[in-house]
């Protein structure tokens, strides 16, 4: 009895018959082809560029096709692969690009996966290593940290081998947490720039009140001591220098040993609430001066009120220096 298939059913099964005969043609006519590939459905590969070299094995049937088959060895399926990274190609993407090289599909016997898995190799940074990069950036100035534990923010694997490594920067997220950039150098001059997130036992020398000072003191060089504090205990608006704290007024009292935060400084007024000064009057050709009280503070600039003591008025001027207050 004879089998009758409907035209569309028949271009299925012929179709499905010449894909198997495609993906069988390498094991069943190798001999017929001068040059053979065979590639691994699977590959770890050392080098950040991927050729069709590194994922399978290329072989030429004589001494004639050698050149042909090294220059198929190197066509490159990838050109930068970060250490660690995974990507897919499909058997199409690999045809494609063999075509884009030059060589025509119909000339090689050739065995391709459907799809085809290739990963880079890497390894972690070490914790040591981060410390000996992290000792080397910190160095000279004035600072000091151990890593308690660091987490990579994304792709954070080297290349494997040697790498020589420097920190870029080390910025504070919050307290205890860091955020630390390195980038590591290969001996063959690739770069890459790892993130990481680290737990940081940090100490920085700080400067604190050597004395206590009450609300309103100004502080002068001797009231600033510098001592070895860690990080974890200051806050992010701690002042760090000496020259951001001498000649302001202190807002709050602070105790020998106290760090100083910049909400709690501020530039002494060159005139005082409650203190005698002198108004200068200016007009039209004449100046003339009083005695009397600022019923406010301020500094140079700024306006205030004052009381004129023989007249007792209330007047507004500006300070033009400590002590002494212009009205127009």
């Amino acid at each position: 009895m004879g089998i009758f298939l409907s035209e569309s059913r028949a271009v299925r099964v012929v179709t499905l018959f010449s894909i198997l005969a495609l993906l069988f043609a390498f094991e069943a006519h190798s001999e017929t082809f001068p040059i053979t590939l065979r590639v691994r459905a699977s590959s770890t590969v050392m080098g950040a560029v991927v050729t069709l070299g590194d994922i399978g094995i290329v072989e030429s049937s004589s001494e004639i096709n050698d050149e042909k088959a090294v220059a198929l060895k190197r066509v490159i399926l990838i050109p930068h692969l970060r250490p660690g990274q995974e990507s897919d190609l499909s058997a199409y993407q690999l045809l494609e690009q063999l075509r884009g090289a030059a060589f025509e599909s119909g000339s090689i016997g050739y065995s391709i996966p459907e799809r085809v898995t290739i990963k880079r190799a890497g390894r972690d940074i070490g914790q040591s290593e981060l410390q000996n990069v992290l000792d080397e950036y910190l160095r000279g100035s004035g600072r000091e940290a151990r890593v308690r534990s660091f987490s990579h923010d994304g792709n954070g694997r080297l290349f494997v081998g040697p790498a020589t490594m420097r920190v870029l920067s080390v910025e504070r997220q919050r307290v205890g947490l860091s955020r630390i950039i390195v980038e590591a150098r290969s001996e063959s001059g690739e770069v890459e720039q790892l993130t990481l997130v680290g737990t940081l036992d940090e100490f920085m020398y700080m400067p604190v009140a050597s004395r206590q000072l009450s609300v309103g003191n100004v502080v002068s060089f001797e009231d600033v001591v510098m001592a070895r504090l860690d990080t974890k205990s200051l806050p992010r608006d701690v002042a760090s220098t000496r020259d951001g704290i001498v000649g302001h007024a202190v807002k709050r009292t602070l105790s020998t040993g106290d760090f100083f935060r910049s909400p709690d400084l501020v530039l002494p007024h060159d005139i005082t609430a409650g203190s005698s000064v002198t108004i200068k009057f200016s007009g039209r050709g004449f100046t003339a001066t009083a005695t009397g009280s600022a019923l406010e503070g301020g500094r140079r600039g700024g306006k205030i009120r004052v009381r004129n003591e023989i007249s007792k008025r209330i007047l507004q001027g500006t300070i033009v220096e400590p002590g002494l207050v212009e009205v127009q």
